[in-house]
């Protein structure tokens, strides 16, 4: 072989070597540039870990708009449990008021029983004494009661309009 033909053939395995190297070495740029930019990601997503993210072609951001709207959504959830919270505890005190009055109802039929069998006026007297007490006792837990289911017909209205607002809005972006 002569000279040339040997210098040309060196030129074209270095050529070839050299596009290799390029490769390999664009393909461990890339992959350091991957590195770089899964390491910002996690470190942004340590500082904010209930944002969602989203690559603007230079670096990580946060998606502002679906964030926003999160928080602004949240004020509105906590009243709407604490609502519905509240009507349950009210309902409660209805149900024991309740159970109180039927109590007295039941000791004011077992008194009158016992007074259509009572032969003493002292005795009577007495009785009526008791019949009397429970009645009163019967009316203060008709009371409560009542003002309980008062109660529970105000928390229920309590933020109505933004509850309906709200869920107004819901529909339209199910919608979409």
């Amino acid at each position: 072989m002569d000279n040339e033909t040997v210098k040309t053939m060196v030129e074209q395995v270095v050529d070839v070597l050299d596009e290799r190297t390029v490769r390999k070495i664009g393909t461990s740029l890339r992959s350091s540039d991957d590195r770089r930019k899964e390491q910002e990601r996690r470190i942004l997503k340590d500082k904010h870990p209930h944002s969602s993210l989203k690559w603007n072609g230079q670096r990580w951001t946060i998606r502002q708009e679906e964030n926003e709207e999160t928080t602004d959504t949240l004020p509105l959830l906590q009243e709407i449990s604490l609502r519905t919270g509240s009507i349950g505890v009210f309902l409660l005190k209805v149900k024991r008021y309740g159970s109180e009055v039927d109590k007295g109802v039941t000791k004011l039929k077992s008194l009158s029983s016992r007074l259509n069998t009572v032969k003493d006026d002292k005795e009577r007297d007495k009785i009526q004494s008791e019949i009397v007490n429970t009645d009163s006792e019967v009316f203060h837990s008709l009371r409560k009661m009542i003002m309980y289911v008062g109660l529970v017909s105000g928390s229920g209205g309590v933020g109505g309009d933004r509850t309906y607002k709200l869920l107004k809005k819901m529909e339209t972006q199910i919608k979409k």
